[in-house]
């Protein structure tokens, strides 16, 4: 599976577990994102973790990974995602008064900006309080996103830009992304600098920007604001979207599959029963994952419809992949699918176009399977492995169970039925994650 592409070289098909295994972890260094992707990304994500390699990723991915497991993280996860569910519900309970039909994925998206904007920045956008207000900066970022996505098929993209109207109006966007994080991370600056170190202990802090701030360095040195800006929307948009569209397709699973949707209804009801109507609506960040319903639904979701159908790395130097694998040359591009892993037999039988969450649990033990990052390569795999998982995980959970615990959703078109074993339904933009 090897092809030439005229200015890219070699590309080599690596779909394979134990090939990618190979790329990702065990030759780790030897393979990168590159110069080329950082420089289709730079102007809006700088030199930020989803971007960097080398000892700048490294660097990044070591102030992330320490931010990611205190205790106060948690914390500001499990207040928003609970606060941005009671608005969610608000919305779709006056849909409900009139039998208004709604866009259900535009709600998630919604959700899923509000939550990660007020994770990062404590600030309220009014994604969900105010849905037909002009979002300024969701409509800005939105638009960045599409076209940092565009570039990728476009060679000639800086020329492009520089005298068509997409290079106009990006502009415009990246300069309200720009604004609204250099105001927030400037002012919160500023207000560090007055009150003092003594004056912020650890438990006031309330936001990721809060908690990055006060990152020290072994030899005593913070992050600059250049940084702080980078890390925050790089963050942004690897957990943004990927989530949205995980709900996305898991509810459309759910509401066109009777079985998916019985046994969710089952455990929501259980919890409702076992904890009452309220209590039973809130989910504990430390217990989600009992919840196996919701989480194996979501990761057959993800499973099937990856957030980053495919991906690519460049080789630093000569390599031969394992157990009989192609000869890779310095320069080379190796690309990997997920979606392709995911339909394909000999990696999960012969029912791997089958949407079961069932593959997921041991038919013996009855307790969660859990399979290879390699091979459930949705989170990515080796150093590079989600750091969001987790909260992405308790998001889905959180919000899936407050919405079916409190209404009766229904598709006004099921779309296209099955064929030849794939899921006919819209199709799906790539993603930009995994840092």
């Amino acid at each position: 599976n090897t092809h030439s592409l005229p200015g890219l070289g070699r590309l080599i098909d690596i779909s394979r577990p134990d090939w990618i295994e190979h790329v990702q972890k065990t030759k780790f260094a030897s393979y990168v994102k590159g110069e080329q992707f950082h420089d289709q990304m730079r102007d809006v994500l700088g030199d930020g973790i989803f971007t960097s390699d080398g000892e700048r990723w490294k660097m990044q991915r070591k102030v992330a990974s320490r931010i990611f497991t205190v205790s106060s993280f948690k914390a500001i996860i499990t207040h928003t995602i609970r606060e941005d569910c009671k608005l969610v519900e608000k919305l779709i309970e006056s849909y409900a008064k009139d039998g208004s039909v709604f866009n259900l994925q535009e709600l998630y998206f919604k959700f899923t900006l509000s939550s990660f904007v007020k994770i990062a920045f404590s600030q309220d956008i009014k994604a969900l309080s105010e849905p037909d207000r002009p979002d300024t900066f969701g409509d800005a970022f939105n638009y960045a996103q599409k076209v940092l996505d565009m570039r990728f098929v476009q060679p000639w993209w800086k020329i492009a830009e520089r005298f068509s109207e997409t290079g106009k109006k990006m502009r415009a966007a990246r300069k309200v992304v720009e604004e609204f994080t250099n105001n927030i991370v400037e002012s919160r600056r500023s207000e560090t600098e007055a009150l003092g170190e003594k004056a912020k202990p650890e438990g006031s802090r309330k936001d990721l920007l809060d908690l990055f701030m006060a990152y020290r360095s072994s030899d005593g040195q913070g992050l600059s604001n250049q940084q702080l800006k980078d890390t925050i929307l790089n963050l942004m948009i690897a957990g943004r979207d990927t989530t949205a569209e995980a709900l996305s397709w898991m509810s459309w699973h759910m509401l066109t599959k009777p079985d998916v949707y019985s046994s969710i209804r089952e455990e929501i009801d259980a919890s409702l029963e076992a904890d009452g109507q309220q209590e039973g609506l809130e989910i504990d960040y430390d217990v989600f994952e009992q919840h196996t319903a919701k989480l194996t639904t979501f990761h057959e979701t993800l499973r099937l419809h990856p957030s980053i159908p495919k991906n690519i790395r460049r080789a630093l130097q000569d390599d031969v992949l394992p157990n009989g694998g192609p000869r890779v040359r310095k320069g080379d591009l190796v690309l990997y699918s997920d979606w392709a892993m995911a339909r394909n037999p000999e990696i999960w039988g012969p029912d791997a176009c089958e949407f079961k969450p069932s593959r997921w649990i041991d038919d013996k033990t009855g307790s969660t399977v859990k399979y290879s990052q390699f091979q459930a390569h949705f989170f990515n795999g080796g150093p590079r492995l989600c750091l969001g998982q987790k909260l992405a995980s308790y998001e889905v959970v959180q919000l899936i169970h407050h919405i079916f615990a409190k209404f009766d959703l229904e598709l006004v078109d099921h779309g296209p039925k099955k064929s030849a074993g794939f899921d006919k339904v819209p199709d799906y933009l790539n993603s930009l994650t995994h840092p």
